[in-house]
């Protein structure tokens, strides 16, 4: 068991784990299953990886299934963990800070700005960063290009990008404006649906995210996935988005303006 947990009182052969603070749980699902595959006898189950918690909230139960194990077993075990160590942890978010930008057409409404702002806002608190700033520039690639300096004339952690519309392709006008600055787009698109449209990008090892609409909603998206860990000090690359794929498929967002279940009736 790694760092910034807590185990609970044994009993009845259960010890439950607990987070010591807010953060994320780390682990190999390779080795987890490696470890409950030594012996039918001793079981482990964790929340899922990558999962964000709240301090003291349980994130995992190890249990012996009878009354005893042999020695043997147990000596299993602790070579099996010495090997794996840690086993599993819980990585704290680092206290960051975040700009928004957020680009507008003309008939775009204040409130749907106004509003995307607070959502933003109150998601970044839950991983314990703070939205410095928010801009607001037509949906242009010279309007956003102009933000896009002055935001990182301030050195955030990080920059996030809400499009007046959708980013359909890498050449569209958010991608195009942080080439054109000198950025890097890392990655497009992801397998988790609600968020599906992400895209991630980088200024000098400043991460840039264009996010998905379905983030203007408070509820769970990719967007959520991809922000915890870069808020825990974690890297994440194209491949770690392509495999979120499993389990990524999430509740559908009542305001989505074409619900995936629609789409699916009006193909038949």
């Amino acid at each position: 068991m790694g760092t910034n947990l807590r185990k609970g009182t044994a009993s009845t052969g259960r010890t439950n784990i607990y987070a010591g603070q807010k953060g994320i749980l780390g682990f190999e699902t390779k080795a987890i299953n490696g470890f409950n595959s030594l012996d039918e006898a001793v079981t482990l189950g964790l929340l899922s990886p990558f999962q964000h918690v709240e301090k003291g909230q349980m994130i995992g139960t190890l249990k012996i299934i009878p009354f005893a194990i042999p020695e043997r077993t147990i000596d299993e075990i602790e070579s099996f963990t010495r090997a794996h160590n840690p086993l599993f942890n819980l990585i704290p978010y680092t206290k960051k800070t975040a700009i928004l930008i957020q680009t507008k057409l003309t008939t775009t409404k204040v409130s749907v700005l106004d509003s995307t702002a607070e959502v933003t806002s109150q998601r970044l608190k839950i991983t314990d960063a703070e939205l410095i700033d928010e801009k607001r520039c037509l949906h242009s690639e010279r309007e956003l290009i102009s933000e896009l300096n002055t935001a990182l004339s301030s050195q955030p952690d990080i920059i996030l990008i809400a499009g007046a519309s959708a980013i359909v392709d890498r050449r569209d006008i958010v991608p195009s404006a942080i080439e054109l600055i000198g950025g890097e787009i890392i990655h497009f698109g992801m397998p988790v649906d609600p968020g599906n449209l992400l895209l991630l990008a980088s200024f000098q090892n400043t991460p840039i995210i264009g996010i998905p609409g379905c983030a203007r909603s408070p509820k769970l998206n990719g967007f959520d996935w991809v922000l915890q860990r870069l808020m825990a000090g974690l890297a994440v690359n194209g491949k770690d988005i392509m495999n979120m794929g499993a389990g990524g498929l999430l509740k559908d967002i009542p305001s989505r303006p074409l619900p995936r279940a629609k789409v699916s009736r009006l193909g038949q």
